[in-house]
């Protein structure tokens, strides 16, 4: 029986497939790194990998924010990060003020790559008007608390903030379609690391082996 060889076009376009899907890779930090260069490994393989889910195509307003958190698990040699579409937005409070950490749900951090933002609360960094500014572009910023509650915090420490321009109240939104893309990364090198594609909560499935000798 005669076994006919693939096109010679075939075979320059899944190769062509191959090297494109593993370039990104060069962007990566490798060897001993701090959370923050972990961070930056997911998110460029998370931009590389990640599918929209179908429905958001036929939505003029696409997922283009997505919410970066940090399992605190204690593990001598993993990180543990975790990365979902942030559909909705951020409430901001009168505790969340300018050159002060904000509370741990919301962002202090952020990036921005291929148009997409990412978001992250590092626990340390003093909220500033830049990630503001971004997150009102972006329109994932709800001030309608402090709007309601301006004339008793107006004289306060929040003059930075302004709030008549952070955006109008959203609704809070419920995606069981949303699945979270989990990290797992050694720390001896932060580019080598597992991923579980999943909708289940950390805890529930079991942690993929990863060999970070």
């Amino acid at each position: 029986m005669e076994i006919r060889k693939p096109p010679l076009t075939l075979l320059i376009i899944i190769a062509c497939t191959v090297i494109s899907c593993n370039s990104y890779k060069k962007s990566f930090v490798h060897g001993a790194g701090s959370i923050e260069q972990a961070i930056m490994n997911v998110i460029i393989d998370y931009e590389s990998t990640y599918k929209k889910p179908l429905s958001v195509f036929k939505k003029k307003k696409g997922y283009n924010v997505f919410k970066i958190n940090r399992n605190k698990c204690l593990n001598e040699k993993l990180f543990i990060v975790s990365i979902i579409p942030q559909i909705n937005s951020y409430s901001v409070y009168p505790k969340d003020k300018i050159d002060e950490v904000p509370r741990e749900y919301f962002p202090n951090k952020f990036y921005i790559l291929n148009d997409d933002l990412f978001l992250w609360n590092d626990g340390k960094t003093p909220l500033n008007n830049e990630l503001i500014d971004v997150m009102h572009k972006f329109g994932v910023i709800d001030s309608s608390y402090l709007k309601m509650n301006f004339d008793n915090i107006k004289n306060k420490d929040l003059d930075d903030l302004q709030v008549e321009d952070l955006g109008d109240t959203s609704v809070f939104i419920i995606d069981d379609r949303l699945e979270s893309y989990d990290y797992f990364i050694c720390k001896k090198d932060i580019s080598n690391f597992k991923k579980i594609i999943t909708w289940k909560a950390f805890g529930y499935y079991d942690i993929p082996e990863l060999n970070c000798n």
